[in-house]
C-alpha cells in the first residue's frame, strides 16, 4: 500500500516507536523498576533508557523522527505517542503514485489503522487517570480491619479454642489479599508485562517486512 521503500521503512520504524512511547508514556519508569524514584537523576535515567530503546529502533542518532521524538521526551506534558500517530498520518498524506483512484482506498484504510491506534490509546488513558477514589480505599481498610477484629468472636463457638486463631489468620489474609489485588488492579500499567507486549509488536514488524521482502 505504501509506494516507496523508504516510506514503508519509516512507517514500520514508527510502529516500532509508538509501542516504546506508550510504555513510557503508561508508566512513568517504562517498565525498568530497578531505577527508583527517589534517585536524584531519576528524569536522566528513565530518558537514557528511552533514548536506548529509541536508537535500537531508528538506528541513527541524526534520524529526524528520532531526534523529534526524543525532544518531546524533553518536554514534559507532551504526548509521545499521539505525536507518532501524527507522523503516521503525514505518511500516508505523502503517499501518492500514478493511480490515485486505487491509492486513495489503501490510504484511506491506513488512517483508519491509525485511527485505531489513537483510540487505543485514549481508552489506555482513561484507564491510567480514572482511579478508585481514595475515600473508597480508605473506607474499605476500615472495614477490612473492623470485620477481622470481630471474626474471632464470630468465628470461636463453631471453631473452639484451637483452631480459632488459625482460622481467623488465614480468613483474613485471603481477604487482605483481594484489596491487595483491587488496589493493583486500579493502577494495571505498572504490574501488565508492558514490555512484552512491545516485543510482540517488534517480532510482528520484523516479520512482515522480511515477508515483503522475499516477495
Amino acid at each position: 500500500w505504501l509506494t516507496t521503500e523508504e516510506i514503508k521503512d519509516r512507517m514500520m520504524k514508527l510502529i516500532k516507536a509508538f509501542s516504546v512511547a506508550l510504555i513510557f508514556h503508561l508508566n512513568a519508569k517504562g517498565g525498568h523498576h530497578q531505577i527508583r524514584r527517589n534517585q536524584p537523576n531519576f528524569q536522566e535515567q528513565i530518558y537514557a533508557e528511552l533514548q536506548a530503546e529509541m536508537l535500537d529502533v531508528f538506528e541513527d542518532e541524526k534520524d529526524n523522527d528520532f531526534v523529534q521524538i526524543c525532544g518531546w521526551f524533553r518536554c514534559s506534558g507532551t504526548n509521545v505517542p499521539l505525536g507518532i500517530t501524527i507522523m503516521m498520518r503525514d505518511i500516508i498524506s505523502q503517499n501518492k503514485s500514478g493511480n490515485e483512484q486505487h491509492l486513495s482506498v489503501y490510504n484511506r484504510e491506513l488512517d483508519l489503522h491509525v485511527q485505531k491506534l489513537v483510540a487505543s490509546l485514549g481508552g489506555c488513558e482513561r484507564i491510567q487517570k480514572t482511579p478508585i477514589p481514595t475515600c473508597f480505599t480508605r473506607h474499605t481498610s476500615r472495614l477490612i480491619f473492623m470485620w477481622s477484629t470481630l471474626l474471632p468472636f464470630a468465628i470461636y463457638p463453631a471453631c473452639g479454642p484451637f483452631f480459632t486463631v488459625p482460622s481467623t489468620l488465614a480468613i483474613t489474609y485471603s481477604i487482605l489479599g483481594l484489596e491487595d489485588i483491587g488496589v493493583q488492579i486500579e493502577e494495571p500499567f505498572n504490574i501488565l508485562p508492558l514490555r512484552q507486549y512491545s516485543d510482540g509488536v517488534y517480532d510482528g514488524v520484523d516479520f512482515i517486512r522480511t515477508v515483503t521482502n522475499a516477495k
